[in-house]
């Protein structure tokens, strides 16, 4: 895998690439952020999954709750990211 760990120093700002990647169409929005499709830089083989990224804005952060519920969230998908759960 070729993405990087997290990055809490990242400025706001819309983010066209990560690392090796870039920002395709916009897949979804939600309450802690927006879901895109990401494109390889280099052409991969077709047989390759799809990767996607989910865009959260550091300012809708406002309290302890909030807080909680995105951390909660990013466990989630970390553990769905995880080969256990691959498909």
């Amino acid at each position: 895998r070729c993405l990087p760990p997290i990055d809490y120093e990242l400025p706001p700002g819309d983010l066209k690439q990560l690392d090796c990647y870039n920002f395709g169409s916009l897949l979804g929005r939600g309450a802690f952020g927006s879901v895109y499709k990401l494109h390889p830089e280099v052409a991969q083989p077709s047989t390759q999954q799809h990767q996607v990224v989910k865009v959260v804005s550091k300012a809708s952060v406002k309290d302890l709750a909030e807080f909680s519920a995105m951390r909660r969230q990013i466990e989630v998908m970390m553990l769905l990211s995880s080969d256990r759960w691959a498909h």
